[in-house]
């Protein structure tokens, strides 16, 4: 004897086309045959804006299934399409309007694509509704590479999506909308405070929102302690990334803003908390300073220190790390210093930045012109009225180190080293930033 399973009838919306389907009792629904050209079926919901999964299907079924999707992808019959200056690519959509592609009002999106110059062209912008992303001039290596490129922006009413080429001349393929309509996922990795996350918005063809911690009682965020993950959506842009989220949002120190890449996805957030009265600083943040006219190469390293009546003094130890090795030392400290020609300087008096929570100190290694292959460590330190002293993690990184990690190339780079160790010179520069921001300047830091 053969026994059927049950079945029900569940009515679907399917990107607004309503129609019933026979399930099975107690299964999930099964993924829509008619689904739009290019789009990618997330699941079935119970409710219109798909945030509640609609799960297996009940014998009594009243409910309605609703079917969500994440992108629209464009191809092309060709392979790609050439758009040249003061053209307009109205992208199609796959509701039976013809041309257009009806976006919701009031909504982030993010949309992915690749290009490639004419040849000839000059360096050239793409927008869409005044977000731009800009293109290099034809090239030997973008001649034969497809560059991948995202641009965001934020609907004020319902529309359909253009690319206009400002200018240049460009080939475009492989087209991907998708909504960041979405609050990026909390975990709190270490304590009992609070942490809440805004949507992304559209801001300088980067995503933006803030993330606000509510301390437990006892409890105080780790310096450093809030970390963004997110996708970079296709395997053309690279893996998933980790960055922190250090900026200042407001004067409390509790609130911090956050910036992803326009092709960032699944963006989520974690925070740590310690304990009120323990060591509380960390290096948060290094990048470089490029040369110029007026300015050597250099490299920032920015210090995050929690406000404490208790503190004497916070400066940085600096050294290249060839030295500490011909000296023995791995980690640098106050005690080891001397051994290796480090350069200890106090940074007291000199902030970065300063809210009611922390204090930022940045320190600048310049003068690296002949040397930005060479890594250099900077630890950071606090010294407490008792005497005591407590020191950052130790960040050691040449000026390229940081270049590659920034997604940037940096040409015509020699590297330099010598053998023979003169005596190193420190010399201390308190330096006014239009009157914004002071911070320290450790020039001729060297090995020569």
């Amino acid at each position: 004897m053969t026994v059927s399973a049950a079945t029900a009838s569940v009515t679907v919306n399917n990107s607004g086309t309503v129609y019933t389907v026979d399930a099975t009792v107690g299964s999930e629904l099964p993924a829509p045959t008619e689904r739009a050209n290019g789009m990618s079926f997330l699941g079935w919901y119970s409710d219109p804006e798909c945030t509640v999964p609609f799960g297996a299907v009940q014998s009594d079924e009243s409910r309605t299934a609703y079917a969500k999707y994440d992108t629209v992808k464009v191809t092309f019959g060709n392979g790609n399409k050439q758009l040249n200056l003061g053209d307009t690519f109205t992208i199609p959509c796959y509701d039976g309007v013809e041309n257009a592609l009806n976006l919701k009002a009031n909504t982030t999106y993010a949309m992915r694509f690749i290009v490639k110059p004419l040849k000839d062209s000059a360096a050239g912008e793409i927008s869409v509704l005044g977000n731009a992303f800009k293109f290099d001039a034809y090239n030997a290596e973008n001649a034969t590479a497809w560059t991948p490129a995202a641009i965001t922006f934020t609907t004020t009413e319902a529309t359909a999506l253009q690319l206009a080429v400002v200018s240049g001349s460009v080939l475009i393929d492989d087209i991907i909308v998708y909504a960041l309509d979405y609050t990026p996922e909390v975990t709190v990795t270490a304590g009992n405070s609070n942490v809440s996350v805004t949507k992304p918005i559209a801001q300088n063809n980067m995503q933006m929102g803030t993330v606000t911690v509510t301390p437990a009682d006892g409890e105080q965020l780790k310096a450093g302690g809030i970390l963004m993950t997110y996708d970079l959506y296709a395997t053309a842009f690279s893996e998933p990334v980790t960055t922190r989220v250090f900026l200042k949002g407001d004067e409390t120190g509790n609130v911090f803003t956050y910036y992803a890449p326009a092709a960032a996805k699944n963006l989520a957030v974690s925070a740590e908390f310690i304990s009120d009265g323990a060591d509380n600083l960390e290096t948060v943040a290094v990048s470089i300073r490029e040369k110029s006219s007026k300015k050597s190469s250099g490299i920032r390293f920015r210090t995050r220190v929690a406000n404490d009546d208790n503190i004497k003094n916070v400066g940085f130890i600096a050294a290249p790390v060839a030295l500490m090795e011909e000296a023995g030392v791995e980690t640098l400290t106050l005690q080891n210093a001397e051994s290796c020609y480090a350069y200890v300087v106090e940074a007291n008096g000199v902030f970065y930045e300063q809210t009611d929570a922390y204090t930022d100190y940045q320190v600048i290694l310049a003068n690296i012109d002949e040397m930005l292959d060479e890594a250099v460590q900077v630890v950071a330190y606090v010294e407490y009225n008792d005497g005591t002293v407590a020191y950052t993690t130790a960040v050691s990184m040449s000026y390229n180190d940081v270049v590659a990690r920034m997604n940037k190339v940096v040409r015509g780079i020699t590297s330099y080293y010598s053998d023979e160790y003169e005596d190193t010179r420190n010399k201390l520069l308190k330096t006014q930033n239009d009157g914004a921001f002071s911070f320290l300047v450790l020039t001729d830091i060297h090995i020569d």
